[in-house]
């Protein structure tokens, strides 16, 4: 796994590719700089397939180059965020009370569709080979989840909290991520 997260990690620093790359976990987040969703939304911005359009077939050359290594790999997974707030409140992504049932249920939707408009990009740009395609396609799982500030617990973070006052606190732009993970 750390060869192949270091692989992955020198040749996006070669092609100048923005990502960080966990390297004992695999874990790459991508960097979309300032041009990331919209608040709400699960349209890919014009910059972001630009981005993946370079990063995609790195990345997957990266899996697939060495036989040994990727014979070892049984899925990459496509992960999307959203903040944890909700009609201009934080929301508990671990809360169990009825009434957060409609954010929760938004957030997550909301974290999929992201993650679901990268692979859908993914699949159908040019820039992979068929090959490469036809390798990468049944590995892919497609996973939305709720984010939680780094560093924080739920318990820490009152309930209702204005989402203006959450996101000045713990930087919702941050919380707005992509992971892709082998």
């Amino acid at each position: 796994k750390k060869q192949l997260a270091q692989a992955i990690s020198d040749r996006f620093a070669k092609a100048g590719i923005r990502g960080n790359v966990n390297l004992n976990t695999g874990e790459v987040v991508l960097d979309f700089g300032e041009e990331y969703f919209d608040s709400g939304s699960t349209n890919l911005k014009p910059k972001m397939k630009a981005s993946l359009d370079r990063f995609i077939p790195i990345y997957a050359q990266s899996l697939f180059k060495d036989p040994n290594i990727s014979d070892k790999v049984g899925s990459v997974e496509i992960i999307g965020f959203a903040s944890s707030t909700y009609n201009g409140k934080y929301v508990n992504p671990k809360s169990t009370r009825p009434k957060d049932k409609t954010a929760l249920d938004y957030n997550l939707n909301l974290s999929f569709g992201r993650a679901n408009s990268i692979f859908k990009h993914v699949m159908n740009q040019s820039n992979l080979s068929v090959e490469e395609r036809e390798k990468l396609m049944p590995m892919i799982k497609v996973v939305g989840r709720g984010y939680l500030p780094e560093g924080s617990n739920a318990a820490e973070i009152p309930d209702d909290m204005p989402e203006d006052v959450f996101c000045k606190k713990y930087n919702c732009s941050k919380t707005q991520k992509v992971i892709v993970k082998f």
